[in-house]
């Protein structure tokens, strides 16, 4: 598992799957890296990171091809612009495409050998995307003034082929697609007023299968075999939103979402709150990850003990597996966050 990590440690880090220990695999300087992807065959990773500043038109776009193994970054390039931090980055096969997104609303076409810029496409107020690993679709998640819409991008053909909407006025959140590349499932959210909805949807007709009630702001991660979608404790926990507490369970056999985490006490850590920003799938299914903001925003709780940054669950008995708790200073802060998480597999020597 791979997390770009940001404070007193810049750069990318690897989380052993079992037991959430941590290790640095490469450093980028000065800068935090916004996230990473890799090519298929998982030789080529990639990174990105902005520097400059966007109010001053210096800002600029760093792309970085590394070896997973070493850490070592092989080859960099840069272009102008500012990152869309909610989809860094994404591998697009078909055409060997690295795909970064802007402020501007456009996605940028990287041949991902060369690092050059190859074409620009404008998908509008970009949200989110997914990419099915095979096809090489992509779907762009936009947030648009009649509602969230997911266009479809065909890389055979360069362009937006057809466009899905969702029947709701709030803003999209989070999107991703089913193993086998039936169904599409989305999050949204509502920055006041009602909460935010989770949607199942039928990817060729676009037709919605299911939908209920979720806080803002959710994440998803699906099962490899299709049966589970895990929806975080959502409602915005780094965006001053009241949390919902939960951590939701859809079985998308039965087509029922109940609560599968309910509160923290439930994880037996020793508080009530929890805050889970971001969930992360691992590989076998057998359990996910999710993020706790809480650690980097403040130095320790009431009861002066530090709490884990990321939580290792059981997805069929909720049990916790493994947890990582950053250092702290000798005032207590802590000395490094994480802020993308993702997983990935190093390449046999």
């Amino acid at each position: 598992m791979v997390a770009s990590v940001g404070g007193d440690a810049d750069g990318l880090w690897r989380f052993d799957p079992e037991t959430l220990e941590p290790a640095p695999i490469t450093e980028v300087p000065d800068r935090t890296p916004i996230g990473v992807a890799s090519s298929l065959d998982r030789e080529r990773w990639y990174t990105a990171w902005g520097t400059g500043n966007r109010f001053e038109g210096s800002a600029r776009k760093v792309l970085a091809a590394f070896n997973p193994t070493s850490g070592r970054i092989m080859k960099r390039a840069s272009v102008a612009g500012s990152f869309k931090g909610r989809a860094p980055l994404l591998y697009e096969p078909v055409n060997d495409h690295l795909v970064v997104f802007d402020l501007d609303g456009s996605a940028q076409f990287f041949d991902a050998a060369t690092l050059e810029l190859e074409h620009e496409l404008s998908v509008g107020p970009l949200e989110g995307a997914a990419v099915d690993p095979e096809r090489g679709e992509i779907y762009f998640g936009v947030s648009t003034e009649s509602g969230p819409q997911i266009r479809v991008y065909d890389p055979n053909e360069a362009k937006v082929t057809r466009t899905i909407s969702l029947p709701d006025k709030l803003g999209l959140s989070d999107l991703t697609l089913s193993p086998d590349k039936r169904y599409l499932f989305a999050t949204t959210w509502s920055s006041l007023g009602p909460p935010g909805r989770f949607y199942m949807m039928d990817v060729q007709s676009g037709e919605v299968l299911f939908t209920s009630q979720v806080g803002s702001y959710a994440e998803l991660a699906v099962t490899p075999n299709g049966r589970y979608v895990f929806i975080d404790c959502p409602a915005g926990g780094m965006l001053e939103h009241v949390p919902t507490n939960q951590v939701l369970r859809f079985d998308t056999q039965r087509r029922e979402l109940t609560v599968f985490i309910d509160g923290g006490e439930a994880l037996e850590l020793g508080y009530e709150a929890l805050i889970a920003d971001k969930i992360t799938m691992l590989p076998n299914g057998g359990a996910f990850v999710i993020r706790n903001p809480r650690p980097a925003r403040i130095r320790l709780d009431d009861d002066g003990q530090a709490r884990p940054a990321l939580i290792k669950v059981d997805t069929e008995t909720a049990e916790v597996l493994a947890t990582y708790t950053p250092e702290r200073d000798k005032e207590g802060y802590v000395k490094s966050y994480i802020l993308h998480l993702g997983t990935a597999t190093v390449p046999d020597p």
